[in-house]
């Protein structure tokens, strides 16, 4: 990176999405004989530059950057950030350090210093990360397995190393080595990380909880569901006959089901597409049926949806409470959470009614049993 980093260079599309997220993949061009601009200097698109006797063709997002400029500075610092688990009582040291600087900089968690260390940091159900940079340490964080579910905490950067990606680089190492996990991955957030808890995909399900005299908020984190618009052979969608299909729309959109598009049938129905949960459902409003009972619609809709929630709550308790208070404080149980066994495995199950008494199952798979223990009956 040195060698490149001369006198002057010109960039098209720099790589360092950290610091310029409107780049991608880097494209350099140095110049050691000359400065060419000074005062970052930003050409305009399809111009010519010429530079040591070369003429260099100009593309969009094509820029000459000073040395004495500050992002000259910014780049020339600029060093991947590396994520090790925790190996030696040095390392235990650094991270102790940057929590309690950290700690100590936000005025309002200052009392939370007097906490760390505590018990968890030396569970066997505990794992501790820090982050490099340069090789000097400037970030810690850990997670914890509760169960079949995994909690992130204490994610901590430094001050003066912050805006960088570190954070991010950090969650990201925890997220791709727990997604083969089967529960969910979950943050306690203080309401000023929320934000930056949100942008990597994690959602709040939870009223506020306070915890050592601070409120915090549960955030799940969300996987991206698959992609409708590649052209795979599978399911495509679910229909389902609604009376209201307002209605039905501000339900679904509650369970987390975003409106694709709307259109009107061949019967001139109104109609929509929802995506959510893994799957795309078609909603139709048939007008005839909104003067006979709704649970008349259960002979145009026999099929029960069956959602498996396991990655998007901690407990179906805590998931169907969040659906109540998003809903008005107004939701149909049909079965109340349970435990039962599905083949070999052990789930928690839970029934709803959406507006027009269709029926919606939750599943929460928890555990799988071992084979000489599992009842399949044989027909």
């Amino acid at each position: 990176m040195d060698k490149v980093l001369s006198c002057c260079f010109v960039l098209t599309s720099v790589y360092l999405s950290s610091y310029f997220p409107v780049f991608s993949k880097a494209k350099t061009h140095t110049c050691k004989k000359a400065k060419l601009f000074k005062n970052n200097t930003v050409l305009s698109p399809f111009v010519s530059v010429k530079c040591c006797g070369e003429v260099i063709e100009r593309k969009p997002y094509f820029f000459l950057i000073d040395e004495n400029s500050q992002h000259y500075q910014t780049l020339k610092n600029y060093s991947p950030v590396e994520v090790a688990r925790i190996k030696d009582h040095l390392e235990w040291e650094a991270a102790l350090k940057i929590w309690k600087t950290v700690i100590d900089s936000e005025p309002e968690l200052e009392s939370l210093s007097l906490t760390i260390p505590d018990e968890l940091d030396f569970a066997s159900c505990t794992i501790c990360l820090i982050g490099r940079k340069n090789k000097q340490v400037v970030a810690a964080g850990r997670y914890i397995f509760r169960g079949s579910n995994v909690e992130i905490d204490r994610v901590a950067v430094l001050p003066e190393f912050r805006g960088q990606g570190i954070g991010r680089t950090l969650i990201q190492s925890i997220l791709s080595s727990n997604l083969s996990n089967q529960g969910a991955i979950y943050v306690k957030a203080f309401p000023h990380e929320m934000g930056f808890y949100s942008i990597l995909g994690f959602e709040c399900q939870s009223y506020p909880e306070r915890w050592r005299g601070f409120m915090r908020y549960k955030m799940i984190y969300m996987p991206p569901i698959c992609n409708y618009s590649s052209n795979c052979v599978g399911l495509h969608h679910i229909s389902i006959y609604v009376t209201d299909i307002e209605e039905s729309l501000a339900f679904y959109g509650i369970l987390g089901f975003i409106l694709i598009e709307k259109f009107i049938t061949k019967e001139h129905y109104r109609a929509c597409f929802l995506q959510g949960m893994g799957i795309r459902l078609e909603l139709i409003e048939d007008i005839g049926l909104s003067s006979k009972k709704r649970n008349e619609l259960t002979a145009l809709n026999p099929c029960t949806l069956v959602f498996d929630v396991t990655k998007a709550c901690v407990d179906l308790e805590s998931y169907l409470l969040d659906i109540r208070r998003r809903n008005g404080g107004i939701l149909y149980i049909r079965v109340f959470p349970g435990q039962q066994v599905i083949g070999g495995e052990v789930v928690e199950m839970a029934i709803i009614e959406d507006p027009d008494r269709i029926p919606l199952e939750f599943i929460r798979r928890q555990t799988k049993l071992p084979r000489e223990g599992s009842f399949r009956m044989h027909w």
